[in-house]
């Protein structure tokens, strides 16, 4: 791991454990424009560089939720972090809802990631294909 993830590991990881609290204490009101910020701004789909980036901040996140003490850094938390950090690089993506039920099981299943463009940011590698997506949020 070089440096300069280490510092990123812990900026990620201390943004995880704010959004849960944020998610936990404040009043849906008061967590509205983030979970659903507005219309869906189009955005293009990134450059091979920037997809790179992308993915190394994604791997960062997930690494960081691997710790998470009494914290909930569920795919939802884990998308919200990534978004921001994403949109401080000039990066625009979609907030992803879809959900699922298994045959047999009457629980239904709900799973959160982001888009750019056509390039779909799962935390959870790819969970989205198992998903249908009904909602679609921009920034």
């Amino acid at each position: 791991m070089m440096p300069k993830d280490g510092l990123d590991l812990a900026r990620l990881w201390l943004g995880l454990a704010l959004t849960d609290l944020r998610l936990v204490v404040l009043p849906h009101s008061l967590n509205r424009h983030l979970l659903f910020p507005g219309a869906v701004i189009s955005a293009s789909t990134p450059q091979t560089r920037t997809a790179a980036r992308i993915f190394r901040l994604v791997r960062l996140v997930s690494l960081a939720a691997r710790f998470p003490f009494f914290f909930n850094m569920s795919c939802l938390r884990r998308s919200l972090v990534l978004r921001s950090r994403l949109r401080s690089m000039g990066v625009s993506t979609r907030l992803v809802y879809g959900m699922r039920r298994d045959q047999g099981d009457p629980t239904l299943r709900a799973h959160a990631w982001l888009e750019a463009g056509d390039l779909r940011i799962d935390v959870n590698k790819d969970w989205f294909q198992s998903f249908t997506s009904p909602a679609r949020v921009g920034l």
